[in-house]
């Protein structure tokens, strides 16, 4: 089966509005926020390239496409190595490039844009979580980091960190503004899982890094921006955070610009810093402060721990309960339902045989009236006389196929049902053939 350009094109599209979902708040729209976070010129249009790669020259491109996501799920499950991978991915995207480039005069940025863009979205799940035996362990070192986080996430203060006097108050908080800032950006930080390819993952990183730089007006030099990131990211529990950072390093096309290049460096050497070197020698705080505060962070942890695992336990010994249930009241309404097929199949039976005999004598009657009518020389008269003969035909008709209410009640069994849903089966009976 040959995949068809919209199978791929229409893949998590909405991806492609993330650059400011909480622009609203902040007073901007979303082109001069992508722009504006990408430094780039040129906007980037991914349905002009779908109608390119529609055109009848690429179909054989678009076979090229499905060859190659099917080799790369398939390398992934057989555990290839990372490396490998990310080679493969940069061969194939460079070929293809080159080779479309000379069927279109589209720009070198919106191509490669595209290419990516359509290609990341289609092997999502095997880039983002590489198996184990890949030689990378990306979802234990991000547990590892989402553990360090909860564990100094809870208590950790602006005081402890390094940060410059001129953004704390005297009380060593954060200024209004900036913790304002922080909070935007860390929305804007939490929506990284929901998008699939690596340039909207990277403009929810970079997005949040000019919230917190505008917020300083500073020159986000790295004294000042890296421990301001620190702060923010330990206050947001982002899951999988080391696997976004290091998809997005390997599969965003290198020729990103200086700026969105160093905002993107500084992200990860906050991320790293926080799970190897953070720690009592890194902080501003006494050893003794520190010890209650970790203690107190890992009570808290384990209390949270036992009590989610407490609520999963009763939640599995609880579908058990609910799935029989379930069958229990599928296994009554259809008892219920096979009583009432039976009571109005034997009605139907008996009224069907009452009716072909009251029918059966009434078309007798019924055809001699008519005749004799037929047979009259008085034709206005005969009208008269044909007439009411039809009427009295279509009374009989209609009384031979209808049920006595005493018919009925003499051939009802009980049934042990609501009147309504016993009423609905008896109509839908009656308007089926005898």
């Amino acid at each position: 089966m040959e995949f068809e350009p919209t199978e791929f094109f229409e893949k998590d599209k909405e991806g492609e509005l993330h650059s400011c979902s909480q622009n609203n708040e902040r007073g901007a729209n979303c082109e001069e926020s992508e722009k504006s976070a990408l430094d780039q010129n040129e906007e980037f249009d991914y349905d002009t390239f779908v109608r390119f790669l529609k055109r009848p020259e690429c179909a054989g491109y678009v076979g090229s496409i499905r060859r190659f996501i099917s080799q790369f799920r398939r390398r992934a499950a057989l555990g290839t190595l990372v490396t490998d991978q990310v080679a493969f991915y940069q061969g194939f995207c460079e070929r293809l490039f080159q080779s479309l480039t000379e069927l279109s005069d589209l720009s070198s940025f919106l191509m490669r844009e595209g290419i990516e863009y359509l290609l990341t979205n289609q092997i999502y799940q095997a880039a983002l979580f590489p198996p184990r035996e890949a030689g990378l362990e990306d979802l234990e070192r991000s547990k590892m980091l989402s553990e360090k986080i909860r564990l100094y996430g809870s208590w950790l203060q602006p005081r402890h960190l390094d940060l410059d006097k001129g953004l704390l108050t005297e009380d060593g908080e954060l200024l209004e503004t900036i913790e304002i800032s922080l909070r935007n950006a860390q929305r804007e930080w939490l929506m990284i899982g929901e998008y699939r390819t690596p340039r909207d993952k990277l403009l929810c990183l970079l997005n949040g890094c000019q919230l917190i730089i505008s917020a300083i007006h500073c020159s986000s030099s790295a004294d000042e921006l890296v421990p301001l990131l620190i702060y923010a990211l330990i206050s947001t529990e982002v899951p999988h955070l080391h696997c976004h950072l290091q998809y997005i390093a390997r599969y965003r096309h290198p020729r990103a610009s200086s700026v969105s290049a160093y905002h993107f460096t500084s992200i990860l050497a906050a991320a790293s810093f926080i799970e190897e070197k953070l720690d009592l020698s890194t902080l501003v705080i006494t050893e003794e402060e520190y010890k209650e505060q970790i203690a107190a962070s890992q009570e808290r942890i384990k209390h949270e721990d036992e009590a989610n695992e407490l609520a999963r336990q009763q939640e599995a010994e609880q579908i058990p309960i609910i799935q029989r249930s379930q069958q229990l009241i599928r296994d009554s309404d259809l008892e219920k339902a096979g009583r009432v097929l039976g009571a109005v199949k034997e009605k139907l039976r008996v009224g069907a045989a009452r009716s072909m005999d009251y029918l059966g004598k009434f078309l007798d009657e019924a055809e001699t009236a008519i005749r004799s009518t037929i047979g009259s020389d008085n034709e206005e008269t005969t009208r008269k006389e044909a007439l009411q003969a039809e009427d009295e035909f279509q009374m009989q008709l209609a009384m031979a196929l209808s049920l006595s209410e005493l018919e009925v009640k003499q051939h009802e069994k009980p049934v042990d049902m609501n009147c309504e849903r016993r009423d609905c089966l008896i109509e839908e009976s009656k308007e089926s053939p005898a």
